[in-house]
């Protein structure tokens, strides 16, 4: 094959997955077909069940083609000259150039600058980005792209961002989260749109919704970090965002039928931390603020993770996740009593003394760190529970192998024998 010939045939390709692109909303996947030689002499585009395929026999010259064109093009785009036809096989080889190596952030570039230019269009190239992540699903230059077209729609919109953009972006990123194990940028990209495309109103209901799905993501990757991770984050914001009104019921139904009416207690939603706080519940914040955070974790820790324990035992992000439910609930009081009084130490204007430096403090590093105070759990109805419910977790799953580094996690770290 000729050079000239090389690139007519590039140029087709090309012109080819540019039409169907714009010829099909729906494409699903595009994806790099090995093949080692075109030996049946036809169009190495497959398109089928809109999904695109392009045989690998043909990608080193549709790829060395673009790459050594794109860069021409650009400086006559800078210039101002720039034909409409040539502005059309611009994009189609920086499609064809990022579908098959998004990992070009030069390239995105460009892209960027047909956008500022109004010669394409933001809809379009949110779609193209979303077909790009079908093929590489951990490319972080596409989600940098998709956050800097997602801000240029907000823009746009004036702020008012229909909910139906945000569902499409989550669905985004469930995709790329499912085509590769442990996929941190697609899951980050998730919590950025959460913190930046959402007003405070939706956020409310979008973290009960997103409970909901990290609930069945875990189910069905058990032992993938960055589920438990996500969830994680999404406990923590509950005591960041709160609207008074908003009680996520099923996790408040849940710890009144399984702790308060056994008890014969009946209590509403804001009297949820003074009962399991008891006293420190008076230094928190604002009245109500952790009672959904308070019963989600009681949730994950007697029912998601004891179910999943026993039907997936041994599996280390479960235990992980485990610690993270232990050590919260039991320091969220010790914590609220602690912050008070360094509250009234400042107020008061003392301070607390030193009473050791140099080689002292580097001598007892280690042995200030895993200094228990052996009652300072005593008298908080939250610690009670999680006490006895990791004695009877420990009874039964205390000689495996997690097991027993989660015993030694609790004695050495959490001071509990």
């Amino acid at each position: 094959m000729t050079s000239t010939e090389g690139d007519d045939m590039s140029n087709r390709i090309l012109r080819t997955i540019k039409k169907i692109i714009e010829n099909d909303r729906n494409i699903d996947e595009f994806g790099i077909i090995p093949t080692p030689y075109n030996l049946k002499n036809k169009s190495p585009v497959l398109y089928e069940d809109h999904c695109i395929g392009l045989e690998s026999w043909c990608v080193k010259h549709v790829y060395n083609y673009a790459c050594s064109n794109l860069f021409n093009h650009y400086q006559q785009l800078k210039k101002g000259k720039l034909c409409f036809t040539k502005v059309s096989d611009f994009n189609n080889m920086l499609i064809g150039a990022l579908l098959i190596n998004p990992h070009v952030t030069t390239f995105w570039n460009m892209k960027r600058e047909l956008i500022e230019r109004e010669l394409l269009n933001l809809d379009d190239e949110m779609y193209f980005s979303k077909i790009v992540l079908s093929h590489k699903a951990k490319a972080t230059d596409v989600f940098a792209y998709r956050r800097w077209l997602l801000q240029r729609i907000k823009k746009k919109l004036d702020h008012q961002i229909p909910f139906s953009l945000i569902q499409n972006e989550f669905s985004v990123t469930h995709m790329a989260s499912e085509k590769s194990p442990n996929n941190y940028h697609s899951w980050n990209h998730r919590i950025w749109t959460m913190e930046n495309m959402t007003s405070y109103n939706q956020l409310q209901q979008i973290i009960y919704s997103e409970l909901s799905y990290t609930q069945e993501w875990i189910n069905s990757h058990i032992s993938e970090h960055v589920g438990y991770h996500y969830r994680q984050y999404l406990i923590t914001l509950t005591t960041k965002v709160f609207i008074s009104s908003t009680i996520y019921r099923s996790y408040f139904d849940f710890v009144v039928s399984e702790f308060l009416k056994p008890s014969g207690v009946s209590l509403t939603p804001k009297e949820i931390p003074l009962h399991f706080l008891g006293k420190s519940s008076k230094y928190l914040p604002s009245e109500g603020r952790y009672t959904n955070y308070i019963c989600i974790m009681l949730y994950d820790l007697f029912v998601l993770v004891d179910k999943l324990n026993a039907t997936f035992p041994e599996h280390e992000a479960l235990y992980y996740h485990r610690r993270f439910l232990v050590q919260h609930l039991l320091n969220l009081p010790l914590e609220l009593q602690n912050a008070n009084d360094i509250s009234d130490n400042e107020n008061s204007g003392t301070k607390n003394s030193v009473v050791s430096i140099g080689s002292d403090i580097r001598a007892n590093k280690w042995s200030k760190l895993f200094k228990v105070s052996p009652n300072k759990y005593e008298g908080y109805t939250i610690c009670e529970l999680v006490i006895r419910c990791d004695k009877k977790f420990l009874a039964e799953n205390g000689g495996s192998r997690e097991g027993e580094r989660y015993r030694k996690w609790l004695s050495n770290v959490m001071g509990l024998k």
